[in-house]
């Protein structure tokens, strides 16, 4: 019910009151937990009270990565707190270390602290475990080499592998066409992009 309120009807209140009730009646139901964590931070603005949803789904269920993973994409989105979030999406990939999510969020956090050799370690990770993770994980891997080491070759193979991927993805031609303006003197590249 309370699914049927928070994601048809829209009707949050009503959403968090069965979801409460669930709980009530199993103190060990961690999807109401989990629901009720996204009523928190997505319509209640209530952090704290996600947070403590957060903090009991990986009480209950402390082996499952899914647990970290969430909590991580709660500090990270909501909190901004990328060093929590690394740590939590460090633990998931200890428990877990083949989902390549946690891989890509982890790396995305690592650059948010200006971290770039770590974060492009797990982009590549991301990678290795699955080539078509993400669009964004090539154009991230670029943006690092790009801008922080310099490396234009790499770069340009990473922007165009994005693009590649995804042929939409405007920032991928947008930073190509830069590159190859203003470190390959390429110009007719650079108009084409």
């Amino acid at each position: 019910i309370a699914i049927a309120y928070q994601y048809t009807f829209k009707d949050y209140d009503k959403a968090l009151e069965f979801s409460t009730k669930a709980i009530e009646m199993d103190s060990t139901y961690t999807s109401a937990f989990l629901n009720r964590a996204t009523l928190y931070k997505e319509h209640f603005n209530d952090n704290e009270k996600a947070l403590l949803d957060y903090n009991k789904l990986i009480e209950l269920e402390p082996e499952n990565s899914d647990r970290y993973y969430y909590r991580g994409e709660f500090y990270r989105n909501y909190l901004e707190d990328y060093d929590k979030a690394i740590v939590d999406f460090s633990k998931g990939i200890e428990i877990n270390p083949s989902n390549p999510r946690l891989y890509f969020k982890r790396g995305y956090s690592f650059g948010e602290l200006d971290m770039q050799v770590e974060s492009i370690a797990d982009y590549i990770k991301c990678l290795e475990l699955d080539p078509d993770y993400d669009v964004a994980t090539y154009y991230n891997i670029a943006i690092a080499y790009q801008y922080t080491f310099k490396d234009y070759d790499k770069a340009l193979e990473f922007y165009t592998k994005a693009i590649e991927m995804d042929s939409t993805y405007t920032s991928a031609f947008l930073n190509r066409a830069v590159l190859y303006k203003e470190h390959f003197n390429d110009n007719e590249k650079a108009l084409l992009d």
